[in-house]
């Protein structure tokens, strides 16, 4: 008896740990999405934005433009002593 009832409460507890995990999964929005990219370009559109900001509303960025007119650089990482201005490159945009 005690063993049924047992195997019943690990029955209702899995269930119920893998609707969790399944309703967790639909609402957890992916790293970068272009859902509501309008609102979180207003939230960012103001002088004072910083690039930590930037990553934070956005996420990480998948790499980085620097340089001048004449010659453009590129790479997944900004270097160790950053330029002035850069791009963060984003997917699809």
């Amino acid at each position: 008896m005690k063993t049924k009832t047992l195997l019943v409460i690990l029955g209702v507890v899995f269930v119920c740990l893998i609707v969790g995990l399944a309703t967790w999964l639909a609402t957890c929005p992916p790293k970068f999405s272009l859902e509501n990219i309008d609102a979180k370009i207003a939230r960012l559109n103001k002088p004072e934005t910083t690039v930590n900001e930037v990553i934070h509303v956005l996420g990480e960025p998948t790499g980085y433009f620097w340089g001048n007119d004449a010659h453009v650089q590129q790479g997944k990482h900004l270097p160790d002593d950053p330029p002035e201005f850069y791009v963060l490159r984003y997917p699809k945009a």
